[in-house]
């Protein structure tokens, strides 16, 4: 369902749409990524809201084209966004399976695949192996900061199953399985740590470096 109004003060058009998130099968193991996650959910379709400010040309495109295609406009967008994002070629990380790289490897393929609904650092762990361009510069750092800090945060909760072949060629030094709630009560110093990373470029100190400055001052 797509709404559309102007901006009281600019007259700059304003949509908003529900875009349902539906699981499709790109390739077999999207479907054993689903099926192995199921501790973490239920296979459903889940709806998401976005709001959008658009210029009045592109409004009237979408409606255009909506109309020509014999489409909902979120049926157009989503259409749009799968395209582009099929087309652009992920980068995984070196501990991952060949079978998840090359021109093959997709920005959509891997969103599927990362997918966690309710698990949003799992999603994000899972993005970074998949791909890591798909993350904010914050995120990343955030996300490496889990991944190399095992002291902190090694625990039973697989990034991957074993099951799903992603992982084939683990490093000794970052983490595969984290603590969660290790993750989660110390969420606040990891934002202030990728916070910090972003605004001092010219320093790059380790997570652990960085508490144990703070501890300092």
């Amino acid at each position: 369902m797509l709404r559309q109004w102007s901006h009281h003060k600019c007259g700059a058009t304003l949509v908003s749409t529900r875009l349902c998130c539906v699981s499709g099968c790109v390739v077999a193991t999207l479907w054993k990524s689903l099926e192995v996650w199921g501790r973490f959910m239920a296979i459903r379709k889940k709806a998401e809201t976005i709001h959008l400010r658009v210029s009045a040309t592109s409004k009237a495109c979408l409606e255009g084209l909506a109309n020509a295609m014999g489409k909902t406009s979120t049926r157009v967008l989503e259409d749009l966004i799968a395209e582009a994002a099929q087309s652009c070629v992920a980068d995984a990380d070196g501990a991952v399976d060949e079978r998840f790289s090359g021109k093959d490897w997709t920005l959509l393929k891997a969103l599927k695949l990362a997918q966690i609904p309710d698990e949003p650092i799992l999603k994000k762990l899972r993005t970074y192996f998949l791909a890591d361009r798909a993350l904010s510069q914050k995120d990343r750092f955030l996300v490496e900061a889990i991944l190399w800090s095992p002291d902190s945060f090694s625990g039973d909760t697989d990034i991957f199953l074993e099951s799903e072949g992603v992982i084939k060629k683990p490093d000794e030094c970052r983490v595969f399985k984290v603590d969660l709630n290790a993750i989660k009560n110390l969420m606040p110093s990891l934002e202030d740590y990728a916070e910090f990373r972003l605004k001092n470029k010219l320093v790059s100190p380790s997570y652990r470096e960085y508490m144990m400055m703070l501890e300092k001052n």
